[in-house]
């Protein structure tokens, strides 16, 4: 098929950083670019430039035009970026926003509307972050000035909904939320495509990372090796985990958590890791690009979320065939089955989430068991494969109908 007949999509992505989302638009744009001619937006920040950078040689065009809106309205103010963005819009056959907050792409998918964009498309990727706006307290008068901000994105958020063609959340728990928040009377206006991810990636043997064992230049024999994949920010609950380490390292001393990405509070979790003495059997590692490598020299992953989309750490983690002990949180609640593929904790339960980590290290077999469990589970419901053919299926559904024929 000639770029000549193959249809136009932007697909439109504003936040800064690279990680779970961008994991998502990869996937996507490496199974549908042969199909569709795809346009991908993004912030003129650094580190995004550089991920394009795999895509140069590609037919994916890379245009670093994303407002720099982040819960926020101040994206209207850029009027050259406006200007720029509504010529792209306006020969699209479809605009596809994702989502990295709630209230993300807010100027953006306007924008869309005014160029006559016909279908708007948006895959909301966070939405039960709308369930912690309010989670820190503040002073009286900075309590008013948050509570107004809210009202008014929720507002502008409502009116946009009737602009869209479709919405796509990443499970079923999150489109029940999202129906019920918004009170939707179309439910067939939203659909639930899960995450995936290359599982073919994850599929290395604990051998083949004697070189990253070597780069921790450890003092000692560890006993076992205990990941965690996720962002260091308020909502991934490392906070949690460290206080739940004492009880672990008491029963298992030589025990070593692996701290894998990076964010606003390393700092802050540096520091906790010394008040409550477990420094010793913490390595933060950063943003790392071996975590294939990292999670097959593991024992255990952990995520203990305070809230989720659909993560893509826990179907990596479960794609390498690891047994998992994550928070019982929307989104990750689906892909991790209690008790058959790992456990489930309550958010913030510190006791508990020590007493699954000991039962799964005191327990080989049973590890394996829920770590051969996660593989098959993963490879039915989670690859990139699946992901891409129902977004295929979704796109060519959209093209072939008028924007506002029911779905069927």
């Amino acid at each position: 098929m000639s770029n000549s007949t193959r249809q136009e999509i932007v697909i439109y992505f504003e936040g800064k950083e690279t990680g779970g989302v961008t994991g998502v638009i990869d996937n996507l744009l490496q199974t549908l670019s042969s199909r569709y001619q795809i346009k991908l937006v993004f912030r003129d920040t650094k580190n995004l430039n550089e991920w394009f950078q795999k895509y140069q040689s590609s037919e994916i065009t890379g245009y670093p035009l994303a407002l720099h809106n982040n819960e926020d309205v101040f994206g209207w103010l850029d009027i050259i970026r406006i200007f720029k963005l509504f010529k792209l819009f306006r020969s699209a056959s479809i605009v596809h926003f994702h989502l990295h907050t709630p209230f993300s792409c807010l100027p953006a998918l306007f924008i869309a509307k005014l160029a006559g964009v016909e279908t708007l498309l948006t895959t909301e990727h966070y939405i039960t972050q709308l369930q912690f706006l309010r989670r820190r307290k503040l002073i009286f008068i900075l309590d008013i000035i948050r509570e107004i901000k809210i009202n008014i994105l929720f507002f502008l958020k409502k009116k946009l909904l009737n602009y869209l063609t479709r919405t796509v959340t990443v499970s079923e728990s999150n489109r029940h939320f999202f129906v019920e928040t918004f009170g939707l009377l179309q439910e067939s206006s939203t659909i639930t495509i899960p995450n995936g991810i290359d599982l073919k990636k994850f599929i290395i043997k604990a051998n083949q990372s004697h070189n990253f064992l070597d780069e921790l230049n450890l003092t000692y024999k560890p006993s076992h090796f205990i990941v965690v994949v996720a962002g260091l920010n308020n909502q991934k609950g490392h906070e949690y985990l460290i206080r739940a380490i004492p009880s672990v390292i008491k029963e298992f001393p030589q025990a070593v958590f692996l701290f894998v990405g990076d964010g606003i509070l390393r700092l802050n979790l540096e520091r906790q890791t010394k008040e409550v003495n477990v420094f010793e059997n913490i390595i933060f590692l950063g943003t790392r690009s071996d975590v294939p490598y990292i999670l097959a020299i593991s024992d255990l992953f952990v995520l203990p979320s305070l809230f989720e989309g659909m993560p893509l750490s826990v179907i990596e983690a479960m794609a390498a065939g690891k047994a998992v002990v994550a928070t019982n949180v929307d989104g990750t609640a689906e892909v991790v089955q209690d008790n058959i593929t790992g456990f489930l904790v309550a958010p913030k339960d510190i006791e508990q989430l020590a007493e699954k980590i000991l039962i799964l290290l005191k327990d080989e077999q049973l590890r394996i068991a829920f770590g051969k469990r996660g593989l098959e589970r993963v490879n039915k419901f989670y690859s990139r494969e699946r992901m891409a053919l129902q977004y295929k299926q979704l796109y060519d559904d959209l093209i072939n109908r008028h924007a506002d024929k029911p779905f069927s």
